[in-house]
């Protein structure tokens, strides 16, 4: 299964070593960190399955409605394998996914509030989907501001699957639509507001205290305020590769002008000053057919190197009807 690409997307993105021109170094960057990012929202949430799982098998029995929450539990896996498909093939976390993944979270916590409508300690542990629906406030805030490169690189080759990656559809850096910004944070806002509700309706049982309740209901702001900043923080980073990148560019251009010019004046105007030398040594009389040809010569080097006219500032270009008369 080693070309299969879904795992060659995990390969690509945990290889350390970076094949390519260093201007694709920021856009390669990105890329990764982006699937970085998909592979530590999938442990997450493969975490939160497995704590789920535990829960059933060990502690089924004290599920107020156990196949509601076996159900549920069926559920979350075949969610969460569909999300995985989706964000592993895209090669980064698909802002769509994640509001269909809010909107299952919602319904979930809704079932659970009926899976443990009379369990003691429902606001605990066997409350799985309160850090399944958290992980889903956390991902919300990696996509909150769009996606670190936003670009669709052009080609074949082995790193075809990062060619697949797409825009995020209305959202840009920039942009103008302000409801593709709000909604990550507002469903992560909702998303608390479910839990508040699934905990408090019907009733609050008796074990379940306030500053609990509450105290799980702020993981939701708070993890997607925590994913945010990281996003913050990698996007200064990129920037910190773009300029620099940028300067090395630009030092490197103008190194190898320099070195043409060097290269130029030894190969080619050193031999027109010894030339000259040699002239103004012969005194008068015919010149010879050696010197002519090497005058010849170095006039042909001249004009080979001599900057086009496109290439020319207006004012410096020739105009039309002119003639260059060489010697």
């Amino acid at each position: 299964m080693r070309d299969w690409e879904h795992f060659r997307a995990v390969r690509d993105t945990l290889e350390v070593a970076f094949r390519g021109s260093r201007a694709d170094l920021e856009r390669v960057t990105a890329l990764r960190l982006q699937s970085a990012l998909v592979l530590i929202f999938l442990a997450g949430r493969c975490v939160h399955l497995a704590q789920a799982g535990v829960d059933l098998v060990l502690a089924g029995g004290a599920y107020t409605n156990v196949t509601i929450a076996v159900g549920l539990g069926a559920a979350c896996a075949v969610e969460s394998v569909i999300l995985a498909v989706v964000t592993l093939r895209a090669g980064r976390l698909v802002r769509a996914a994640l509001l269909v993944d809010g909107l299952f979270g919602m319904a979930a916590l809704v079932a659970m509030s009926v899976a443990t409508v009379a369990t003691r300690g429902r606001a605990g542990s066997l409350n799985w989907m309160l850090p399944y629906t958290v992980g889903t406030a956390a991902g919300l805030g990696l996509v909150a501001s769009g996606d670190l490169e936003t670009g669709a690189p052009r080609g074949r080759g082995p790193g075809a699957w990062w060619r697949r990656s797409t825009a995020n559809g209305a959202m840009r850096r920039g942009g103008t639509d302000r409801l593709a910004s709000l909604w990550p944070p507002v469903l992560a806002l909702v998303l608390a507001g479910a839990y508040l509700v699934s905990v408090s309706v019907p009733q609050r049982l008796p074990d379940e205290g306030v500053a609990q309740i509450w105290g799980n209901a702020a993981n939701y702001p708070l993890f997607f305020a925590v994913a945010a900043l990281a996003m913050f923080v990698l996007r200064r980073r990129l920037a910190v590769i773009a300029s620099r990148n940028a300067e090395v560019t630009q030092a490197a251009a103008k190194l190898a002008h320099e070195a043409q010019w060097r290269a130029v004046t030894v190969d080619v105007f050193g031999p027109v000053v010894d030339l000259l030398d040699r002239v103004a040594d012969l005194g008068a009389g015919k010149v010879p057919v050696s010197v002519r040809d090497e005058a010849g010569r170095l006039i042909w080097m001249i004009e080979a190197v001599r900057p086009l006219e496109r290439d020319m500032p207006l004012d410096a270009a020739p105009s039309s009807g002119n003639t260059i008369v060489t010697p």
